[in-house]
C-alpha cells in the first residue's frame, strides 16, 4: 500500500467494518500504536464483523505483534472446523516465533485442542520437535521446548509412553538405514535390512508402537518379506508395519531434508481443500511426510541423543507404478510410445466400468497436477518421480527442487515446459482417438482452467500460509517464493485472460520434445543401474505383460478350438489379429484380439517354460521387408493358425498350461473393441455426427465494458465438425463486425489441427465508442477449415450475434455486461 492508500483507509474504516477481508489492511494503515491510538484500534476490532478462519491467520503474521490483536484472531480462528486446523498446525506452530511471550492465546490454544483430541497432542508434539532440533533461533526452539514439555504434562501417562516408544522406533531405524547403507553390495544389503528388521520386529510385537505419520495406527509388527530398498543415493527403505486389521507402508528416508516435501505435499493438500470446497473433485491422492530433525532422541531424558543427517518417513501409496516402469516394459523406447500407458490402464482394469473410473481418475487427477506443480514451480520432472496408481490417479514425489529452482544439466535447464503433460498422458484422455482431441481432452482443459482460476481466487489462504514459513528455514521458503507463487498466478489478469493463458501453457507442454528427452536420458540411466529392466515386458516368464494375472483351465473352461479369422488394422502401424475361440460346453464362441507381438510373446515364453516342446516358430518368412503391409498379415495369419493347430493338439501340460489360457482370457479391449481401434473410433465419430445430425457449435462468451467501451470475444471449444475428404478438419474461427464495408474488423484465432472438437480459449478484442453503436451491429463467428498449400480455405459453419442483445442484459459489480453459452453453427455464411 501506498502512503496515500493507507490514508485514505484509515479515514474510511468505519465504512469497511463490515468487509472482513479489508480489517488487516485497515489495522497496517493505522497511523500510530501508541497507547493513546490503542483505545480506537481496539474498538475497531469489536465493531468489525468476525473474520473467517482463513482471514483471522493473516492476522497472526510478523507484522501483527499487538498482543490483543493476535488474541482476536485466536478468538475468531476457534470457529474453524478440526480439519483445517490440522492441516494448518505448522503454520500456527511458526507463528508461535513471532508472539511476545510463551503464555500467549496462540499457546493456550494449541493446548485446549490437545486436550480435546490427541490426534492434535502427536502432531504438535512433533512438529515442535523439528524446531526444537533444527531452529538455530535458541528463544524460538527454547519455546518449542517448553511447550513441548506442557504437553506431555497435560496427557496422561500413556501418551508419554506411546511417545517414548515412537523415539524409540526412530532410533532404531536410524540404525537400520545406517547399517543398510554400510553393507556395501546389493545382496548384503537387502540381507542386511531383513536381519535388523526381524530384530525390530520382535521388540514391536513386545511393546507395540504408535507410528508418528500416523498415530492411529498402532503397529504390532513388521512384514520383513515386503520390506526393501530403493537404490537411490540415499537408500531409503521401504517398511511395511503390520496392524491389528491391515498393514501401513512407509518409506524411512536419512540424509535428506525432508521438510520440503512436507511444506509441498501441504500446500498441494490446501490446493485440493480449497478445490474440494468448490464442488471440484479432482480425484487427487493425498499422502502424509513427517521430516525429523537432527536427533531422533527426546530432549527432555526419555533416551539419550542420537545425532545423525535430517530423515523423514513419507506414507507410500499402495498398487502404483512410475511412468519409467510402465515405460519401460518395452525397452528404453518405450518413453516414446503414446499407447503404452492406456494398455498398461486396460491391462489392470479389465472390466468396461473399473477401465472407465480409471480413465475418470487419471483425466482428473492429471490436471490437479498439472496446476499445483506450475503454481508451485516444481522442478526436476522425469518418469520416475511421476507415478499412476492401477486405479488411474496420477501423483508427484520428490520435491527436492520448488519455487522456480529448475534442475540443470550442463549448464542447460533440463525443466522447459510450465508442467509436464506429455502426448501418452493425451492418448488416454482421449481414449485412444486418432484425433489430436476429443470431448474428453475439452473437459481436461475446463477443469485445468477451472482449477486455477479458484487458487488465483483464494490465492489469500496460499500466501499466508508461505508467509507463516518463510521464517522457518526451509531452503527455497522465502519472500521471494511467496512473490513466485504470486506471479505464476497471474493475479493481475481476468479469469478469462487466466483460462487464455493457462490453455497455451497446455498446448505448450503437449508439443514439446524435451520432456520426453529428458524421460529417455532417466530411463537409461535406470537401465545401466538396473540390468533386470533391459529385458521389457518379457521379464518375468511366469506372466504376460498385456495381461495382470494368471487365469487357468478351471477359471474359464477347456479350449477346444481356436480359429484365428482375420486380421484388423486397428493401431498404426499394428494390426489385430481376431481369434475365435470355442470352449467345451459353451454354445457361444468368444472373440479375442491380439497382436503378432502378443503371439510372439506366448512363443517365447512357452519355449523357455517348456524346452523340449517343439512348436512351429513364429517368425519364419515374416521378418524381412516391411512388417506391417497386407501381404505379411496375411502370411502371419497362417503362421498363427498353424502354432494353434499345433498347440491345442500337444501334451496338456503346455495345452492347459496357465499362460495358454491367461493369453485367450478376455480382456477389456475384446469385450469393448471400440474402444481401442483407432480406425473403429473415427468411422464411429463420423457415423454418429451423421446419423444423429449432431449440431455444429461453438462456445462463446462476449463481455462489454460500458465504461471504456471494450468488447472482448473468447472463443471456447467447439464441437461436432464433420470429417473433410475422409479426415478431421484443421480449424480456426474468424470473427467480424458488421457493417464492416471495408472489412477492417477481421479477427482470427490460431489453427488447431486433426480434430472434429477443437478447443481454442482465445480472445479477441474490439472497441466500440458507446452503446449507441450496439444498437445496429452485429459478430458474425465463423469456423474455417484450413486448407492444404495448394487448396482454398472453406467454410464450415457461422453464426451472427445482434450485439442489442446486450442492451437487455444487467451489469456485475465491475460494470461489466456478460453473454456467454453455446451458439449452434448454420452451414456456409449468410
Amino acid at each position: 500500500l501506498t502512503e496515500d492508500e493507507k490514508e485514505t483507509l484509515w479515514e474510511k474504516r468505519h465504512y469497511l467494518t463490515q468487509i472482513p477481508d479489508a480489517l488487516p489492511l485497515v489495522l497496517a494503515s493505522a497511523v500510530g500504536w501508541d497507547w493513546a491510538s490503542l483505545t480506537n484500534i481496539y474498538q475497531l476490532l469489536d465493531d468489525w464483523i468476525p473474520l473467517s478462519s482463513v482471514q483471522a491467520i493473516e492476522l497472526l503474521l510478523p507484522h501483527f505483534p499487538d498482543i490483543t490483536i493476535r488474541s482476536k484472531a485466536i478468538s475468531w480462528l476457534k470457529n474453524a472446523s478440526s480439519d483445517f486446523l490440522f492441516n494448518f498446525l505448522p503454520e500456527l506452530v511458526e507463528a508461535l516465533r513471532f508472539e511476545t511471550f510463551e503464555d500467549s492465546s496462540l499457546a493456550v490454544y494449541l493446548l485446549t485442542l490437545c486436550a480435546g483430541d490427541r490426534r492434535f497432542a502427536f502432531e504438535l508434539y512433533w512438529q515442535l520437535q523439528q524446531r526444537i532440533d533444527q531452529c538455530e533461533e535458541k528463544s524460538y526452539s527454547n519455546r518449542c521446548r517448553l511447550l513441548q514439555q506442557q504437553v506431555l504434562k497435560l496427557l496422561d501417562e500413556e501418551f508419554g509412553i506411546d511417545i517414548e516408544n515412537q523415539h524409540r522406533l526412530l532410533q532404531a531405524l536410524n540404525a537400520v538405514s545406517c547399517e543398510v547403507k554400510d553393507a556395501g553390495d546389493a545382496s548384503k544389503m537387502q540381507l542386511t535390512l531383513q536381519r535388523h528388521l526381524a530384530l525390530l520386529d520382535a521388540r514391536i510385537l513386545e511393546n507395540n508402537v504408535r507410528l508418528p505419520l500416523l498415530p492411529s495406527f498402532l503397529c504390532t509388527g513388521i512384514n520383513v518379506s515386503e520390506s526393501n530398498y530403493f537404490n537411490s543415493l540415499t537408500k531409503p527403505i521401504k517398511i511395511t508395519f503390520k496392524g491389528l486389521k491391515s498393514s501401513f507402508a512407509v518409506l524411512y528416508k536419512v540424509g535428506d531434508d525432508m521438510r520440503q516435501d512436507a511444506l509441498v505435499l501441504q500446500l498441494v493438500k490446501m490446493m485440493n481443500d480449497i478445490w474440494l470446497s468448490q464442488e471440484l473433485d479432482l480425484r487427487m491422492v493425498i499422502f502424509r511426510c513427517i521430516p525429523f530433525g537432527n536427533k531422533s532422541g527426546m530432549a527432555i531424558s526419555l533416551l539419550f541423543l542420537i545425532w545423525s543427517y535430517s530423515k523423514g518417513m513419507v506414507e507410500l501409496v499402495s498398487d502404483c507404478r512410475t511412468l519409467c516402469e510402465i515405460q519401460s516394459a518395452v525397452g528404453a523406447t518405450g518413453v516414446f510410445k503414446d499407447d503404452l500407458l492406456k494398455k498398461w490402464l486396460e491391462m489392470h482394469n479389465p472390466s468396461e466400468f473399473q477401465y472407465k473410473i480409471a480413465l475418470e481418475n487419471f483425466h482428473l487427477s492429471c490436471a490437479g497436477w498439472c496446476v499445483a506443480t506450475y503454481v508451485l514451480g516444481i522442478g526436476d520432472r522425469h518418469n520416475d518421480n511421476i507415478l499412476v496408481t492401477r486405479t488411474g490417479h496420477v501423483f508427484h514425489i520428490d520435491f527436492g527442487k520448488y519455487m522456480g529452482d529448475w534442475q540443470t544439466a550442463a549448464g542447460f535447464r533440463r525443466d522447459r515446459t510450465p508442467f509436464i503433460f506429455t502426448s501418452d498422458m493425451a492418448y488416454v484422455i482421449n481414449e485412444g482417438s486418432p484425433q489430436s482431441a476429443t470431448s474428453r481432452y475439452q473437459h481436461f482443459v475446463d477443469n485445468c482452467c477451472k482449477a486455477f482460476n479458484l487458487l488465483r481466487k483464494k490465492y489469500s489462504l496460499l500466501v499466508n500460509l508461505m508467509k507463516m514459513m518463510s521464517c522457518s528455514g526451509i531452503a527455497g521458503m522465502n519472500l521471494e517464493a511467496v512473490n513466485f507463487v504470486q506471479s505464476n498466478l497471474l493475479l493481475n489478469l481476468t479469469d478469462t485472460q487466466a483460462t487464455v493463458q493457462f490453455t497455451r501453457m497446455i498446448e505448450e507442454s503437449l508439443k514439446s520434445k524435451f520432456p520426453r528427452l529428458n524421460f529417455l536420458a532417466h530411463t537409461l540411466v535406470q537401465m545401466r543401474s538396473t540390468p533386470s529392466m533391459l529385458l521389457g515386458g518379457y521379464g518375468d516368464p511366469n506372466k504376460l505383460s498385456f495381461v495382470q494375472q494368471l487365469y487357468t483351465m478351471k477359471d474359464d473352461g477347456r479350449i477346444t478350438r481356436a480359429v484365428v479369422l482375420a486380421f484388423e488394422k486397428w493401431h498404426i502401424p499394428e494390426k489385430m489379429y481376431k481369434v475365435e475361440v470355442n470352449r467345451e460346453n459353451e454354445t457361444v464362441c468368444g472373440i479375442v484380439y491380439r497382436s503378432f507381438m502378443e503371439f510372439n510373446e506366448l512363443y517365447i515364453k512357452l519355449c523357455r517354460r517348456f524346452p523340449f516342446a517343439h512348436l512351429p516358430p513364429l517368425s519364419q518368412g515374416t521378418n524381412v521387408g516391411r512388417s506391417n503391409i497386407r501381404k505379411v498379415a496375411e502370411r502371419r495369419q497362417a503362421d498363427l493358425q498353424q502354432f494353434l493347430n499345433v498347440l491345442f493338439e500337444y501334451h496338456p501340460e503346455v495345452a492347459s498350461s496357465d499362460l495358454v489360457y491367461t493369453f485367450f482370457h478376455i480382456i477389456f479391449r475384446d469385450s469393448a473393441p471400440e474402444e481401442s481401434n483407432q480406425f473403429l473410433q473415427l468411422k464411429v465419430d463420423e457415423d454418429d455426427i451423421a446419423s444423429k445430425k449432431i449440431t455444429c457449435r461453438i462456445f462463446l462468451r462476449l463481455t462489454y465494458d460500458q465504461q471504456d467501451g471494450d468488447l472482448n470475444v473468447f472463443v471456447g471449444h467447439v464441437r461436432g465438425l464433420k470429417i473433410i475428404n475422409g479426415q478431421a478438419p484443421d480449424s480456426y474461427v474468424k470473427t467480424y463486425l458488421h457493417p464492416d464495408p471495408q472489412r477492417i474488423s477481421k479477427r482470427k484465432t490460431h489453427v488447431v489441427r486433426n480434430t472434429q472438437m477443437p478447443t481454442f480459449n482465445e480472445e479477441l478484442n474490439y472497441q466500440l465508442l458507446s452503446d449507441i453503436n450496439l444498437v445496429d451491429r452485429a459478430l458474425e463467428i465463423s469456423v474455417w477449415n484450413c486448407g492444404s498449400l495448394v487448396g482454398e480455405n472453406s467454410v464450415i459453419g457461422s453464426v451472427h450475434i445482434p450485439l442489442r442483445k446486450l442492451l437487455d442484459i444487467p451489469v456485475d459489480r465491475k460494470g461489466i455486461k456478460i453473454l456467454d453459452g453455446w451458439f449452434n453453427l448454420s452451414t456456409g455464411l449468410r
